[in-house]
C-alpha cells in the first residue's frame, strides 16, 4: 500500500512538472503587440503656457518633471512614443547649441523618451509615418522641424561612422563646453 501511495505522488508530481513548463513558457511569451499596452501619448504633467510651468523657475527641474515616468515608457507603443517625443515641450533645446547635432544630443542625453524611441527598432519609421500623417498640415510648422531634425539625427546616428553622435560625444567632452556641465543649463524658460 505505501509503495502504491509513493508511486501515485512520484506520478503526480511529474505530472505537475510537466504541466508547469509549457505554463511557464506562456507567461513569458510576448503578446503579438510587442508587449505594448498603452497606445496614447503621453501627457506631460506642465506645459508652456500654463500657471504650473511658469511657477517653476529652474530649467532642470522642468526638465526632471516632463520625464516619462519609467514603469510607463516601456508600455508604450513606438507610435504613442513617437507622438509624445515630438510633443515634448524642450525640443526647441536641439536649436539653442551651436549646431541641431550638438543639441540633438543635449536633448538626447536629457530626455528618456528620446533614449527609449532610438533604442526601439522601429523607432525612425514610426518617425516617418508620422511625418507622413502630418505632411500638408500648414499649421504644424514646429511639428515638421522637428519630425525632420530627429529623423535627420536619428539616420545620421544609425551610419556606421557614427554620424553626429560622434560629434555630440567629442563636443561633450571638450573641456570648457556647455555640456560639460548641464547643470544651470537654461537656454529657455
Amino acid at each position: 500500500m505505501k509503495r502504491i501511495v509513493k508511486r501515485s505522488g512520484a506520478v503526480l508530481l511529474a505530472i505537475c512538472l510537466v504541466m508547469s513548463v509549457p505554463m511557464g513558457f506562456a507567461s513569458d511569451a510576448e503578446p503579438e503587440n510587442g508587449g505594448y499596452t498603452i497606445d496614447t501619448p503621453y501627457q506631460y504633467p506642465i506645459t508652456p503656457g500654463t500657471d504650473e510651468w511658469k511657477a517653476i523657475l529652474d530649467h532642470g527641474k522642468k526638465i526632471e518633471m516632463c520625464q516619462i515616468p519609467e514603469d510607463i515608457l516601456p508600455l508604450m507603443t513606438t507610435q504613442a512614443l513617437a507622438k509624445t517625443v515630438v510633443a515634448y515641450p524642450f525640443l526647441v533645446d536641439m536649436y539653442a547649441w551651436d549646431s541641431t547635432s550638438i543639441g540633438y544630443g543635449v536633448v538626447s542625453l536629457t530626455f528618456n523618451g528620446l533614449q527609449e524611441l532610438e533604442r526601439r527598432p522601429d523607432g525612425l519609421s514610426a518617425l516617418e509615418a508620422l511625418r507622413q500623417q502630418e505632411a500638408g498640415a500648414s499649421d504644424e510648422f514646429l511639428l515638421s522641424l522637428y519630425l525632420n531634425t530627429i529623423i535627420g539625427e536619428m539616420k545620421a546616428r544609425e551610419e556606421p561612422s557614427g554620424g553626429s553622435a560622434r560629434a555630440t560625444e567629442v563636443y561633450a567632452h571638450t573641456p570648457g563646453s556647455p555640456m560639460e556641465s548641464l547643470k544651470g543649463y537654461e537656454p529657455f524658460n
